[in-house]
């Protein structure tokens, strides 16, 4: 059987920045990312980067989240049975946001830890 060889720093770091960091960050930037001879200044820098962009992630989200569960209260005011409540897109729409966060949580935490794995001995 053929095995593959280990990844090295830039395709462990292609792999945890597809899909999401991607979108943030150039090819080149992790290339750099991923040299050992990056300072510890743009680790650092990069690190509070994409957690900038994990809150703006979050606050999109989070603003569609609010507009639809007011909707799905609105309806209640107006005469919506407890079996309309649950049956509703509405409700089961809730479902997409809370799913949104958590894959956004779970890539970011996913990036955060290929960071620490191949920096966080000399600059952590």
């Amino acid at each position: 059987a053929d095995v593959r060889k280990p990844p090295d720093a830039e395709a462990l770091f292609r792999n945890a920045a597809a899909p999401l960091v991607q979108r943030w960050l150039s090819p080149n930037a992790l290339a750099d990312l991923a040299s050992p001879d990056v300072s510890c200044r743009n680790v650092l820098v990069v690190f509070d980067w994409v957690a900038d962009k994990l809150h703006w992630a979050f606050a999109d989200v989070r603003e569609n989240f609010d507009q639809w569960k007011d909707q799905l209260i609105n309806n209640a005011w107006h005469g919506q049975t407890s079996w309309d409540w649950f049956a509703s897109s509405e409700y089961m729409a809730m479902l997409q946001p809370v799913t949104q966060m958590h894959r956004i949580s779970l890539h970011t935490m996913e990036f955060i830890t290929t960071i620490e794995l191949v920096h966080g001995e000399r600059c952590f």
